[in-house]
Parts: structure tokens; sequence; C-alpha cells
């Protein structure tokens, strides 16, 4: 029984730090955010000139390339073979 009380204070202090970290970073409802917080174009900005932010630039537009690509000349391509399958209107 001690040792289920020792684990459940552990985890209530686990608890309390992981609140006070929360409560620190996040701000209150309604409140507006500081002047010092950087704004979301500013965070992406950021992101993008990062190399980690360049490099998944790049693989998702290089994905997107294959995946259009693909698609365009492999898996929808279109042909009408003669005048006779054209649209009269």
């Amino acid at each position: 029984d001690a040792e289920s009380q020792t684990l459940a204070d552990s985890k209530e202090k686990a608890l309390q730090r992981l609140a006070s970290v929360d409560k620190a970073k996040a701000p209150a409802a309604g409140e507006a955010p500081k002047k010092g917080d950087p704004s979301i174009v500013d965070q992406l900005l950021n992101w993008i000139n990062s190399d980690e932010g360049r490099e998944e630039a790049l693989q998702w537009t290089a994905t997107f390339l294959v995946a259009i690509t693909f698609r365009t000349f492999v898996m929808e391509p279109r042909f009408i073979p003669s005048l006779s399958m054209f649209p009269t209107f």
C-alpha cells in the first residue's frame, strides 16, 4: 500500500509540474499574445528558412510533382481515338 501511495504522490507531482509549464507558456483565454511572441507568419518564415523546413518543403514538393505526373500520364490518360467520339452539341 505504501508503494501505491508513493506512486500516486509522484504522479501528482508530475502533473503539477506539467500544469505549471502549460500555464507559463499559454496565454489565458481571451488574452492577446505578448509583444515579444512571434506571429504565425514569422514562425512559418523561420521554419522555412531553417534546414529542417527547407528539407521538408523540398520533400513535399517532390512528392506532389511525382503524384501529379503519375496521375497525368499513367493513371488517367485521356485520349479520344477518333472524331466520332467527340461530343456533339
